[in-house]
């Protein structure tokens, strides 16, 4: 189930390690405007497309599936537009995360 399929703070900044590094060692460009995509530009738009959707495809399942040991329970619901920047994102859920610990 969907409710199941939480990802933890320290999944999402692994996560968000990677694409980092992927954005230092690799040009990637925006295919609808030619812009090379950067840590501060890059959205969750990008991320959909150009890492979870090829990180899945071949197991057919969600990114916290393929990266989580077991099924996880969200205790929080976090709703965003998809053009928001992913740092940005992670940042509030960073500060967000400390502000309750």
């Amino acid at each position: 189930p969907v409710h199941r399929r939480a990802i933890s703070m320290q999944q999402l900044c692994a996560f968000g390690k990677l694409v980092l590094d992927v954005l230092n060692t690799e040009r990637i460009v925006d295919p609808s405007n030619t812009v090379i995509l950067t840590w501060s530009y890059i959205n969750i738009g990008h991320i959909k497309e150009l890492f979870v959707k090829r990180l899945t495809e071949t197991c057919v399942c969600s990114l916290v599936e393929l990266i989580a040991e077991r099924a996880q329970d969200a205790t929080w619901y976090v709703s965003y537009w998809s053009g928001t920047s992913f740092q940005e994102i992670l940042d509030m859920l960073l500060y967000h995360a400390e502000s309750r610990t």
